[in-house]
């Protein structure tokens, strides 16, 4: 399922209920029950981390999500490098 929500401590309560995984802007994240899991790649007006609750990224659904996102951020680099002629990385998860 797709949502979008604009207040990010609604999303952070949703995540740390169990009931997702968010995408957000790095510095807005504060919830003692979620964490960050750093996203390379994505290219934004801000830098974009992916939140979940801890040790959730070892459950196969969320792992598959996370898998798409990076799959996602490749096919921007590669539209990036074929803009520019280089890759641009961000730091890895």
């Amino acid at each position: 399922m797709v949502h979008r929500i604009n207040d990010f401590h609604v999303i952070e309560e949703l995540v740390a209920a169990g009931r997702g995984v968010a995408l957000m802007p790095r510095f807005s994240v504060h919830h003692p029950r979620v964490v960050r899991v750093r996203v390379a790649g994505v290219r934004a007006a801000r830098i974009y981390d992916l939140v979940t609750r801890p040790g959730a990224t070892e459950r196969p659904a969320i792992a598959a999500v996370l898998e798409a996102f990076r799959t996602a951020a490749t096919r921007v680099d590669r539209v990036d490098q074929g803009r520019s002629g280089r890759i641009r990385r961000g730091p890895s998860t």
